[in-house]
């Protein structure tokens, strides 16, 4: 029986920050015990544990999961612990003729019970039954997974124990904000992490993990990737040349070149207040850093709405008559579909605020005017043509 939240995602210290995360917002847990007994008349009234405790409930929801059904396995003499045992070549151990792949197939003591494992096994039977690769093996699958558990961010990658004495470990743990980090590093390599309730650094942390590279300086950054300042022009280290996106920061180093000038975009996007946190947390996880952001008082609204806007908490309502943003971004060309993807992502849907992200050139742009009707739900300017009134 689980001793934490998610043990199959979690470690145990992991499990204990959600959990006490989760039960400041109200929910009670009962672990190490199974229901036996679901009491009521023609509805629910209370569930009876293992243990002989009772708790008093008006709904039942049962999250079974997925178990694979062995039987025939057994019978045929198959080698099953919690699914059929196969090899590399993913047929069975003990049966060369007999292959297994997804839930049914147990590969190094592994059972995946996600798509993209079953489908990598189902090409390497492929390979091998049609001629295309008949040395074809399965060697393990990298996988990961991203979810907002009660609207705390998760996310998880690879092993969630060290399983060598040579692995190297890093853990941050603040229970009091329901903060844990975690990564662990197998021949320099990313073997496993986790990111509880701050996931700002999982883009470069997938990569890494799913490109299997090596990782390259300290490895703390890929837990705390150091913040970036503001947002103009910084040139890159001849020593240390990347091809990661990256923001352009404030140094007097250089001018950029006419080309590395037109290659700039300035991505503009209407946000309402309460997403803005969320935005700019998104954003700078993928290494991109909000240059400004302006409140913004919609037109036909604007009486009263000032005064709503100081007494906003007051008032009951919340963020409704809050001022809005206007955030803009200055990124390289190539980072705007990211970018706009990331925002549209954090945001929930294509409507924006407003509804509005302006994708611009840096140069060739003239100021819409303040009477220019509306003109869509979502407007993308890829081109250099200037916007006239």
């Amino acid at each position: 029986l689980m001793p934490h939240p998610m043990t199959t995602q979690l470690d145990a210290s992991a499990g204990a920050v959600l959990q006490l995360t989760l039960e400041n917002m109200g929910i009670r847990f009962h672990l190490g015990k199974s229901i036996t007994t679901a009491i009521g008349n023609g509805k629910i009234d209370a569930v009876k544990f293992s243990d002989g405790s009772m708790e008093p409930c008006d709904m039942l929801v049962v999250s079974a999961g997925i178990r694979p059904n062995v039987e025939i396995a057994k019978h045929a003499g198959l080698t099953v612990e919690r699914a059929i045992v196969v090899g590399d070549d993913l047929a069975c151990v003990n049966d060369p003729f007999i292959h297994a792949i997804g839930e049914c197939a147990q590969h190094r003591g592994q059972t995946y019970g996600l798509v993209a494992p079953g489908s990598e096994q189902a090409k390497v039977l492929a390979d091998r039954f049609s001629g295309a690769n008949s040395q074809a093996v399965y060697s393990g699958s990298n996988t990961s997974t991203t979810l907002k558990v009660m609207g705390v961010d998760l996310v998880v990658m690879g092993d969630k124990e060290p399983t060598n004495d040579s692995d190297e470990v890093l853990t941050y743990a603040d229970r009091r904000h329901g903060l844990y980090k975690k990564i662990i590093l197998r021949e320099g390599r990313v073997a496993g992490a986790i990111l509880l309730g701050d996931c700002t650094s999982a883009p470069r942390l997938l990569r890494t993990f799913h490109k299997n590279q090596r990782v390259q300086g300290s490895p703390a950054e890929l837990l705390f990737p150091p913040r970036k300042t503001s947002a103009s022009w910084e040139e890159p280290s001849p020593a240390a040349p990347s091809t990661e996106a990256s923001p352009y920061r404030a140094r007097a180093s250089r001018r950029p070149t006419p080309e590395e000038e037109t290659s700039l975009k300035e991505v503009i996007a209407i946000i309402r207040p309460e997403r803005w946190l969320k935005t700019k947390l998104k954003t700078e996880g993928l290494g991109i850093t909000a240059f400004a952001h302006h409140r913004v008082v919609g037109r036909g609204r604007q009486r009263g709405l000032q005064f709503l806007a100081r007494r906003g908490a007051a008032s009951g309502t919340g963020f409704r008559f809050l001022p809005k943003r206007m955030v803009s971004w200055i990124v390289p060309e190539d980072q705007v579909d990211t970018l706009v993807h990331a925002i549209i992502e954090t945001n929930r849907t294509g409507q924006i605020g407003d509804g509005k992200i302006f994708v611009l050139p840096l140069d060739g742009v003239t100021q819409i005017p303040a009477d220019e009707p509306d003109v869509g739900t979502f407007e993308t300017f890829e081109t250099a043509e200037e916007i006239r009134g």
